[in-house]
């Protein structure tokens, strides 16, 4: 089972396996969890309402590669200087010598490209592309993330970006600074999943040495 308190984004619809995804888990089946790309045990948004993931009683691993993880698992994978979990679960898979589908390959490799911008954040190395290539040659299919990730942005989207940026700020230190309402993606008919993007279009400036989006969700939480 794949659990996650967010929805699959549309974009990402081509990967999901929608037979083993969850948003509403039963935690009590499991004696061990594997936590990815949770920089912090918060993140998981699950705490809350199943506290139980985070207790004494089950075994938690923990595959991250966020310099704010604070170890919270039993076994913690953690390599700060990994350009994405994805790239981490790349090389694990390949040290236990699991067989890629080129469905596998490909959702890997939609984890890493994305997570390094497109392979132009700071955080690729040589291993990001190494496990790109290789991914590649297990069958990841780079057209179907860019066609389904970068070349599928509907109207009410552009048009959520087009409000962003237009309430963007930039300091005199290069912090880029804006902040999303729930009205504004709702009177749309957008969501707050269709702000994934923009942070990339921001940062593409020149004068911009971060970015800080702050948005608010469906319960008013930002």
């Amino acid at each position: 089972m794949v659990a996650c308190k967010d929805a699959v984004p549309e974009s990402f619809q081509f990967v999901a396996n929608n037979e083993i995804f969850t948003q509403n888990p039963n935690f009590n089946d499991f004696d061990t969890i594997v936590f990815v790309d949770c920089g912090d045990k918060k993140m998981t948004k699950f705490q809350t309402e199943n506290p139980e993931i985070l207790s004494t009683e089950k075994f938690k691993i923990n595959i991250d590669h966020h310099p704010s993880n604070d170890s919270f698992g039993e076994i913690n994978f953690v390599i700060t200087n990994a350009s994405s979990a994805a790239e981490m679960v790349y090389f694990l898979w390949k040290k236990l010598r699991i067989e890629f589908s080129a469905q596998m390959a490909t959702s890997l490799l939609l984890g890493i490209y994305t997570d390094t911008g497109g392979f132009v954040h700071q955080n690729t190395t040589p291993e990001t592309y190494e496990a790109a290539a290789n991914l590649v040659e297990m069958g990841g299919s780079v057209s179907k993330i860019s066609q389904n990730v970068f070349r599928s942005n509907e109207f009410k989207q552009l048009k959520l970006w087009g409000k962003v940026l237009e309430e963007l700020h930039v300091t005199e230190e290069g912090a880029a600074i804006v902040g999303v309402h729930k009205n504004d993606y709702l009177s749309l008919g957008a969501t707050r999943q269709d702000l994934a993007g923009v942070v990339d279009l921001i940062n593409s400036m020149p004068e911009v040495q971060y970015s800080v989006m702050l948005s608010e969700d469906d319960t008013g939480k930002v």
